[in-house]
Order: structure tokens, then sequence, then C-alpha cells
């Protein structure tokens, strides 16, 4: 994988490539309402810092079958301005959409500790609807300040073992608040994609990409 902190070209990152091939196959995914559920998640560490999250209960495979994902669909209101600084579990990619393609979602200041006596890395990346990024290394930490309410589809890379326990808090969604923020995400995202292809051909594809967690 590559040792830049902050990826954003499919050429560089196999996270991105990953997720950019797989966005028509998770969006024939989101129309099985049984494969989903919904949580409000919450980071005691980072004050004020929620959203909504949308989870597939079957991991996703890699086209050439060698890594496996975890898939979830965030939701982030008006409401969310910022977060802290914060690490991640796993390596993760992110395709973010829903207001037009191009136009800024947020801004994300990013920093990573060098090697002994190297100085801090830092920068900031504007993040843009329909513009995916990855990080890969988790010691990089970065903070999310909400320029409008958005959606993001995210792999995280699973393969491994996580970087460190998981501090979220979950509450789980109702199957109402679930099924509304499946649908919302299904027709935001056929539109960002441009979903023209037929439904059975998406679906005979996942079919040989989803597999039930822990199968």
């Amino acid at each position: 994988m590559s040792t830049q902190a902050v990826l954003i070209d499919a050429r560089q990152s196999v996270l991105i490539a990953d997720l950019m091939a797989s966005l028509h196959t998770i969006a024939a995914k989101l129309t099985e309402q049984g494969s989903w559920r919904s949580f409000a998640v919450q980071d005691p560490e980072l004050t004020g810092a929620g959203y909504e999250r949308l989870v597939c209960q079957d991991s996703l495979c890699s086209p050439d079958g060698a890594r496996e994902y975890r898939v979830g669909v965030h939701r982030f209101g008006v409401a969310e301005r910022a977060t802290a600084m914060h690490d991640h579990r796993y390596p993760f990619a992110v395709y973010p959409f829903g207001p037009p393609r191009g136009e800024s979602v947020y801004e994300m200041p990013w920093e990573r500790q060098g090697g002994t006596g190297a100085d801090m890395e830092c920068g900031l990346l504007v993040v843009r609807s329909g513009h995916p990024y990855a990080i890969h290394d988790c010691g990089v930490r970065h903070a999310v300040v909400n320029a409008r309410s958005y959606l993001s589809v995210t792999i995280a890379d699973v393969t491994m073992s996580p970087a460190r326990v998981d501090r979220m808090q979950f509450f789980e969604r109702t199957f109402e608040e679930t099924n509304e923020l499946r649908l919302t995400a299904l027709a935001s995202l056929k539109a960002a994609i441009g979903f023209r292809r037929s439904l059975q051909h998406w679906l005979d594809n996942f079919c040989c990409r989803f597999h039930l967690l822990g199968s």
C-alpha cells in the first residue's frame, strides 16, 4: 500500500479502486431491505460528534478476492459542524455524495507523526462530492469540518486485525428509520453514479461479491 497519508487517486490506492469498482454493486445491495441495520453513532471522546450509519450485514470481497471489506453508508447532518482530530481502526476509503458532483462537502485537516526524530506531517484536503479519498495508514489522524449535509459510502479493510479497540457508541435505530435511510441512500447514490444498467446485472454480480459476515 502507498505510504502517502491521504490518497485521492485510484492508481495509487487499491482501496479507492475497489470502492469505485463496487459502487454499482453496493447500490444494488441497497435494494435488499433485510441486508442492512442502522445506528446512531457517537464517539464519547469527541463531544457532539455523531452521525447515522447504515451497515451492511454481509461483507464485500475485493474483485481479486484478496481483501474483505465492511460496507457502510453514513449520513451527516448540518448540525454536525466539526470533529476533533481522530484516527480509524482499519484502512478505509470514502465516496462522498448527495450534493452536486464537485461541490465541497467538508474540509479535512490531517496529521501523521513521522519516524524517530522526524517532523509531524500535516495537510488539508477539501473533500468534494463524487471525489473519493482513502487513508491506508491507521496512524493518520484527521478532523472533519462539515460544509453541508451529505452522505458517504465507506469501505473498511477488515482483512487484518484492527489497530485499536472500538471506542464508538452505537444506538440501534428502528426498522422505519433504517428503511428511510436505506431508501434515501439508494436514490441519492443511483443519481450520483448514473445507475443505468439493469438491476438484475448488478444483483447477479453482488451475489458473487458479498457473503455473510463470519461465514
